[in-house]
């Protein structure tokens, strides 16, 4: 997940700099490709379900105000 997140950024980045542009660490979904964007929808879904088993391991919500 995390290597495939830094190869987008880094790609968005260059493909900045090549155009003159200052580099940033958004990177636009127009100028992805399917792939790309369902890898990212992938990943988007498994930090979910990863976040909500943290939740339930720590009880999280019964700290929670």
């Amino acid at each position: 997940m995390y290597n495939f997140l830094m190869h987008l950024r880094i790609k968005w980045q260059v493909d900045l700099l090549l155009d003159n542009d200052l580099p940033d660490n958004s990177v636009l979904l127009k100028n992805l490709t399917d792939i790309d964007k369902q890898t990212l929808k992938t990943i988007g879904g498994e930090i979910s379900k990863l976040q909500d088993d943290l939740q339930r391991s720590f009880k999280v919500s019964e700290y929670q105000q």
